[in-house]
């Protein structure tokens, strides 16, 4: 990380978002306790790099909805707070394969947490 900085800063540069992807909607929860792992580092990274902005796929399994969508709000149960601290927002994209492929259920899921560091985004400015 000092290497980075120190590289951008020589370049002039200040490093603002980041797209990371650990599949924190996993049904398997041995691999969900690994991936919350990963993202906690992840944010503590994000926060050292001075970065607003993180975006992520939704993960999980299209034929499993249920039981992603049941691992990934007990994954945000434990990152959402870290987030918050950080001040880093967290902008959650549906692909195709994740266990919502669409924007408007995986807005419900974002919007029934009520904070402003959990969105995804749709021409919206971040919140600062």
């Amino acid at each position: 990380l000092k290497s980075l900085q120190k590289q951008l800063a020589d370049a002039g540069l200040t490093a603002l978002a980041a797209f990371i992807v650990h599949p924190i909607s996993s049904p398997d929860e041995q691999h969900r306790r690994q991936a919350v792992a990963q993202w906690q580092k992840s944010i503590d990274a994000a926060a050292h790099l001075g970065l607003k902005l993180v975006t992520t796929e939704l993960t999980g399994e299209l034929a499993r909805p249920k039981e992603s969508e049941a691992a990934f709000r007990k994954s945000m149960d434990v990152l959402l707070p870290r987030f918050e601290g950080t001040g880093i927002c967290l902008s959650v994209e549906p692909h195709p394969g994740d266990f919502y492929e669409a924007a408007q259920p995986t807005l419900a899921l974002l919007r029934s947490y009520g904070s402003k560091r959990l969105q995804k985004l749709l021409g919206k400015q971040l919140v600062n």
